[in-house]
């Protein structure tokens, strides 16, 4: 669900071999932002609220931010390492702006069916 203002969503999964799925994101064709408390189902064919996962199974962690402007200033890659991820995140966070971010993380474990 989406706070209480006008917000863009930024949705990664980050996959247990250290690869990140850049889920939802402004600029993805997606709609680019979002009324305040609107409930978004994140999964296959966005809207469905489905996943398939697939080896390496493991611990792994689906990260939302949502800000009052995009959180990263360009798009980033449909599918990334998180090596290239997190110092992208931490650089976006850190830039000096009056963006309000907020996150929410579900940890999850994968095994095979």
């Amino acid at each position: 669900k989406t706070p209480s203002y006008q917000s863009y969503i930024h949705a990664a999964y980050i996959q247990a071999d250290g690869s990140v799925l850049n889920l939802v994101q402004a600029g993805s064709g997606l709609l680019s932002s979002y009324a305040p408390r609107t409930k978004l189902p994140i999964g296959k064919g966005f809207g469905s609220g489905l996943f398939q996962v697939s080896p390496p199974f493991g611990r792994e962690m689906l990260v939302v931010l949502a800000g009052r402007r995009p959180v990263f200033s360009a798009p980033r890659p449909d599918h990334e390492t998180e090596r290239d991820f997190l110092p992208g995140l931490r650089e976006a966070l850190a830039a000096p702006t009056d963006q309000d971010v907020i996150a929410a993380y579900d940890a999850l474990v994968t095994t095979e069916k």
